[in-house]
């Protein structure tokens, strides 16, 4: 898939499965909006979906990258470290602290109040939607890698978002999603087959 073809399937694809996980922050957004509230609403959902229909451009890239692996033993040996990678961030500081900052954006809100100009809701869209890329980044990067055509893998996504952002432990969560993935990076690499069979065929596609 060339690239203009993928950011358009991939914004829209952001756009309807994010969207639960950012419907906490935005409705209290919506509150601290005086006046005009649906166009700054409208405003602030422009600037988060810009931010992650930037970040298309670098999942694009990894697409085409895996792509140029032919040999199945550098796809496994990338996929396995791709998976292990993903999983100690899923365990690190700063997934922590930018989940933190969706999950519980006091500071956050309190911040945005004081932000004025005519692109105010614009500029808090796009700057709390990079929050919310480097919160999810790696559930995104596994999806890519495993299964990039799946509806239900985008299904087990979308939950994992909603669950981190909106369970009472989501912090919890987050590390369980960690340890799954260095649980597949193990995986992989004892069964190579795993990623060919679930992600080499549409990786190869998407790369095209």
């Amino acid at each position: 898939m060339r690239v203009l073809p993928f950011l358009l399937q991939w914004t829209t694809m952001m756009a309807a499965m994010m969207l639960p996980g950012i419907l906490p922050v935005a409705l209290r957004y919506a509150r601290m909006i005086r006046t005009h509230r649906a166009v700054g609403l409208a405003a602030f959902g422009g600037g988060y979906l810009a931010v992650w229909a930037a970040a298309g451009v670098p999942g694009w890239l990894f697409g085409r990258a895996l792509a140029q692996l032919s040999h199945a033993g550098a796809l496994t040996a990338s996929a396995a470290t791709i998976s292990a990678g993903c999983g100690l961030y899923q365990l690190s500081s700063a997934k922590q602290h930018c989940l933190g900052q969706c999950r519980t954006p006091v500071a956050l809100l309190l911040r945005y109040a004081a932000w004025t100009g005519r692109l105010r809701h614009v500029r808090v869209g796009l700057h709390h939607g990079l929050y919310c890329v480097a919160c999810c980044w790696a559930l995104f990067l596994m999806l890519l890698l495993l299964a990039p055509a799946s509806v239900w893998a985008m299904g087990v996504v979308v939950v994992a978002v909603v669950a981190e952002k909106w369970a009472p432990r989501g912090d919890l969560v987050s590390r369980g999603i960690g340890i799954a993935c260095l649980a597949a990076a193990v995986v992989i690499a004892w069964w190579p087959r795993l990623v060919l069979e679930l992600g080499g065929g549409g990786v190869m596609e998407m790369g095209k």
